[in-house]
């Protein structure tokens, strides 16, 4: 019934609708915040009857992230948008939760492995029914992309409910998931093989260009870990000549038709980044209240050339600041911070390693490139969240093991 749970919040975040800041300002309820409101109730049932056992990790990084989401529950009372706060809160709080339940007694590792299984396959099984759908020519499942791939393509998958970037950033997170189990002599060469190519075609028909470079970086640092630096170092060296060498022609072919102003922007972020700063200088220390942070900011200053339903300025860092302030922003970057840490540590456990590396990898460059961690429930923050429960279980155990001895 966890895995229901899993689920159930993890789906939650993808339900929404595209509007205006103002509208959404403006808390009225719609279709999606309902639907959203029933997937929350739904995983909030199944661990009501379990909330006398809760078992919290021994993790600093695990509790920092609990302390941030109580602190964006409380940012409610001071919201541009309360409705909206709530409920995006409610689902961290209830996803934190039920990683707690899930590392419960001597059997938590092997349910947080499964659960990391669960949310692997359903992440795998998003961006292969969109891929299909889009190579169909579905309706509604295909948009124009530009630069890079969506030059040859023509146009990107995508899906009313998950973004191009969203499906990239899932196919680099289940490439790395594929190389890093492949690596530890836990997956056949063929099956390795077969996933590899499955889930690079999902991320090339996505056009992400933040997720190619993503997976690539991702498998040299997986395969550079350990013994193998030594195999693979002539060849990363190789690689960076030769790219260095062709530098002009990689970056006309990752640009495109996109303009110069667009393109070294990347995108506009740098634009809305800056403009994210602006606004947080504004009420640096509460913020805005949680999850509408950017809207409340696009209120504030003025940005030419954007659409006027813009949701995010493409920044987990930023995003939070604008939420829930320095107050907010302090646990939640701790927990952050606690991924490099974690990747780290768990490369003792060549089994936890090819798990967590992948996802430690993933979850911080979309915290910095998109939102990540620091935006609404998602399957990347229960990732990160199982990570680092199943990191703080193999460290006990380790300890209880050397106390025996």
């Amino acid at each position: 019934m966890l895995g229901v749970a899993l689920i159930a919040v993890a789906t939650s975040g993808k339900l929404f609708e595209t509007r205006e800041s103002s509208e959404v300002l403006m808390s009225a309820a719609t279709n999606s915040t309902i639907l959203r409101l029933l997937a929350l109730l739904v995983a909030a049932s199944i661990l009501a009857p379990r909330i006398t056992r809760i078992s919290i990790p021994r993790s600093p990084y695990f509790k920092a992230f609990g302390l941030f989401a109580i602190i964006c529950l409380a940012s409610t009372f001071w919201s541009s948008s309360a409705l909206a706060t709530i409920g995006k809160a409610s689902e961290l709080l209830v996803g934190w939760l039920i990683v707690c339940f899930l590392s419960r007694g001597t059997d938590g590792r092997a349910r947080l492995i499964a659960a990391l299984h669960l949310v692997f396959y359903y992440m795998a099984a998003q961006v292969v029914v969109v891929t299909l759908l889009y190579v169909l020519g579905v309706p509604g499942f295909s948009e124009r992309g530009a630069g890079g791939i969506t030059d040859l393509l023509g146009s990107r998958s995508v899906a009313p409910f998950i973004s191009a970037n969203s499906l990239g950033y899932y196919s680099a997170a289940l490439i790395l998931l594929v190389f890093g189990t492949f690596l530890s002599s836990r997956l056949r060469l063929r099956t390795a093989f077969f996933l590899l190519c499955v889930f690079s075609i999902t991320l090339v028909s996505s056009g992400s260009r933040t997720s190619l470079v993503m997976a690539v970086l991702g498998i040299l640092i997986l395969w550079l870990n350990g013994k193998r630096m030594a195999i693979l170092a002539p060849f990363a060296f190789l690689l960076l000549l030769v790219l260095s060498a062709n530098f002009h022609a990689v970056l006309e072919f990752l640009q495109g038709d996109v303009s110069d102003s667009v393109f070294f922007t990347l995108s506009g972020r740098t634009v809305l980044w800056q403009a994210a700063i602006d606004a947080w200088l504004l009420n640096p220390v509460i913020g805005y209240g949680y999850g509408v942070g950017s809207r409340t900011a696009f209120t504030l200053v003025d940005l030419h050339g954007f659409a006027a339903d813009i949701s995010s300025v493409h920044n987990g860092f930023l995003e939070v600041l604008l939420g829930v302030g320095v107050v907010g922003f302090v646990p939640w970057v701790i927990s952050v911070l606690g991924l490099i840490a974690v990747f780290l540590k768990s490369r003792r456990d060549p089994e936890i390693f090819s798990y967590t590396g992948g996802i430690c990898i993933v979850v911080f460059a979309t915290t910095v490139m998109s939102l990540g961690a620091g935006g609404a429930m998602s399957e990347l923050v229960l990732l990160m969240l199982i990570a680092f429960a199943l990191h703080a279980k193999v460290k006990n155990t380790n300890h209880d093991s050397e106390r025996r001895m």
